[in-house]
């Protein structure tokens, strides 16, 4: 049987998913409209909660812990008004307002929880049982029906760009408190919670033949932590397609695609590539020499890298 989607006023009907069930056509209607009926209950109740719901459509709805919105927001611009035009820029600038006050998210996140748009609990880290992360939870196709309204209103690849900045804030964020390096054992918890959400953005981004250097250099970054992990070729499949991303978008001789570089030429060295890392190395250390000197602490790290192959 196929369950359908309606608006309550009959404006637009969507086919949501196919499954084998023993609903009658009565009750399939009735979860349909009361989807659209809570969702146009939300818009009315508050723009910024319903510009909220369709960024967390963007996670991975199993868990979606609050520090990600809380920590990524306070790392966004006052204003993002240069990705859109009109209403939908004040709408993002409302709803960055929202998420910085913890007092406006706590209430829009109870309106969500309200109208059972989403749901609400903690969570105990695994690597420290003493302590617990607030998390949320969107049902599949609660999210499905989200991200559908997006499209139709044509507001997806904004909403899609603002959960991106989220996520890629908290991962550059990640191992920099007390000097660490993000790839440290001593973050390998934060990295489990976080990849599971680039991965979910890095797809949607590929399947809409988007562009984002944002998502590619927090790639990076995730990538490292597997390479630190020994997953050498989950790291490769991570940071080869980032490269390629960051040297059409920001050339071959911008910073940020020169450390992206560096990193594959790791991952290179640890399968014992050796000759592909050699050749990323060389090309990293000659245009680092020309654009920062030969005695800049990039150039030197770049060259001790080369030394650790014998050359």
């Amino acid at each position: 049987m196929i369950l359908y989607v309606v608006c309550a006023h009959g404006l637009w009907t969507e086919k949501l998913i196919s499954w084998e069930n023993e609903l009658s056509n009565y009750e399939q209607k009735s979860i349909a409209v009361m989807f659209s009926t809570q969702l146009e209950e939300l818009d009315r109740q508050s723009h910024a909660c319903s510009s909220l719901l369709k960024i967390l459509s963007f996670f991975d709805p199993e868990s979606i812990p609050l520090n990600i919105i809380t920590d990524g927001a306070n790392d966004l611009p006052s204003s993002m008004g240069p990705m859109s035009n009109g209403l939908m820029s004040q709408n993002i600038d409302s709803v960055i307002a929202l998420m910085r006050s913890p007092v406006q998210f706590q209430w829009a996140i109870q309106q969500l929880r309200n109208l059972s748009l989403i749901g609400y609990e903690s969570m105990t880290n695994a690597s420290a049982p003493k302590t617990s992360t607030l998390v949320l939870r969107i049902h599949d196709l609660v999210q499905f029906v989200i991200q559908g309204s997006a499209r139709r209103e044509n507001t997806h690849h904004e909403w899609f760009h603002v959960a991106a900045e989220l996520v890629c804030g908290v991962v550059q964020r990640v191992g920099h408190a007390l000097g660490k390096q993000p790839w440290s054992h001593l973050y390998w918890s934060q990295c489990v919670i976080l990849s599971p959400h680039m991965q979910l953005l890095t797809k949607w981004r590929d399947g809409h033949a988007m562009q984002n250097p944002v998502l590619d250099k927090a790639n990076t970054n995730i990538a490292q932590y597997l390479d630190a992990r020994g997953r050498y070729r989950d790291a490769e499949m991570l940071v080869l397609p980032a490269l390629a991303n960051l040297e059409k978008l920001l050339g071959p001789e911008h910073l940020d695609t020169l450390r992206t570089a560096s990193v594959l030429a790791n991952v290179f060295e640890a399968q014992g590539h050796y000759n592909k890392a050699e050749i990323l190395l060389v090309r990293g250390l000659a245009v680092r020499e020309k654009l920062l000197g030969p005695y800049h602490l990039d150039t030197l790290l770049v060259v001790n890298n080369y030394c650790k192959q014998g050359q």
